[in-house]
């Protein structure tokens, strides 16, 4: 038992201080808690972005690959361009054979004419 005022004064003090001791405690465990809280905040947004970051990653892969078909039909197409100037060439080659033979064949077909007309004449007399 207490026997005397000094007694009760150090025994009230020393409650005082662990009462102030039992608040640090909960004031601290509650910051933990919302410590703990907010981590787990932090790590669904890290998760979060790490999904995105993975779709962000496999649309470049996308792309990349997209691109590099861009880059084959443009080949393509240049190849096609080119061999469109070649036929284009040949076409205009052959054209100019075309009438070149179109006038050889009338200058024959002139001088059969004439060839007939000479050997009918030749047969007239």
């Amino acid at each position: 038992m207490i026997k005397n005022k000094a007694e009760v004064g150090a025994a009230q003090e020393e409650l005082s201080t662990l009462k102030l001791g039992v608040r640090e405690i909960h004031t601290n465990i509650r910051d933990l808690v919302s410590d703990r809280q907010t981590l787990n905040d932090i790590e669904l947004q890290i998760e979060e972005l790490r999904d995105i970051f993975h779709q962000v990653e496999e649309r470049g892969t996308a792309v990349s690959q997209q691109m590099e078909k861009v880059g084959e039909v443009e080949a393509r197409v240049k190849d096609l361009g080119l061999l469109s100037e070649d036929v284009l060439a040949k076409y205009e080659s052959l054209t100019v054979e075309k009438d070149v033979l179109d006038r050889a064949n009338a200058r024959i077909s002139e001088l059969r004419s004439i060839l007939q007309e000479a050997e009918r004449r030749v047969d007239r007399t």
